[in-house]
C-alpha cells in the first residue's frame, strides 16, 4: 500500500513503525504503531474489529463509528498528522481503498520520569539518567523526542553475556 510505505519512509531506524497487515471483506488494511508506546492488547482488538468491516459505501468515519470501539479516535487526511500521532503513541488504521487515516488512542507507557542516577553526581551538565530496563529507557526517549529523525539500532554485545543494547541517534 502506497500510503503505508509513505509513513514508513518518514521514520529513520529499523523498527518503526510496526505494521500489521489486515485482510478485510473491503480489501487490504494496515495498522501502524510505535511498539513501545501502545497497549498491545488494544492493537490486537483493533485488528479483530477491522477484519469484520464490510459493507458497500462506508467512509472512514462510518467505520470508526460502527466497527472501532475506541472513544478517542478521529480521521485525519494528512500523512504528517498521522506520523505525529504514531510518535505520540497512537495507532493509525489505513484502508487501501479509502482516503485518510484513522487515528486511534491506544497509548500505554510508563509514567515514571527520568531521574538523577542515585550513585553518581555531576557538578555541571544534565542530571538525568536511565535506571530502567532497555525497553523502558527507549520508551522514555521516544516520549521526550517525538521526531521521525530519531533512529534506533538494536544489537547484542559481549561474547558471553550477549547484552542487548541500543544505539540511539538523530539521523
Amino acid at each position: 500500500m502506497k500510503r503505508v510505505q509513505e509513513i514508513k519512509n518518514a521514520f529513520c531506524g529499523d523498527s518503526l513503525p510496526v505494521i500489521r497487515e489486515i485482510d478485510t471483506p473491503r480489501g487490504k488494511a494496515a495498522l501502524l504503531y510505535h511498539p513501545d508506546l501502545v497497549d498491545a492488547k488494544m492493537c490486537s482488538r483493533i485488528v479483530e474489529w477491522a477484519e469484520k468491516v464490510s459493507g458497500g459505501r462506508l467512509t472512514l468515519e462510518d467505520i470508526r463509528l460502527k466497527y472501532i470501539y475506541i472513544a478517542e479516535s478521529e480521521v485525519v487526511n494528512d500523512a504528517n498528522d498521522a506520523t505525529d500521532a504514531i510518535l505520540s503513541g497512537d495507532a493509525i488504521l489505513i484502508f487501501d481503498k479509502l482516503a485518510g487515516f484513522m487515528v486511534l488512542n491506544v497509548r500505554k507507557y510508563d509514567k515514571r520520569a527520568i531521574t538523577e542516577p542515585p550513585l553518581s553526581t555531576v557538578t555541571y551538565g544534565p542530571r538525568e539518567g536511565f535506571i530502567e530496563d532497555l525497553k523502558t529507557n527507549l520508551c522514555l526517549l521516544s516520549r521526550r523526542i517525538r521526531s521521525t529523525k530519531m533512529a534506533v539500532r538494536h544489537m547484542q554485545i559481549g561474547a558471553v553475556t550477549k547484552t542487548e543494547v541500543a544505539v540511539v541517534y538523530m539521523e
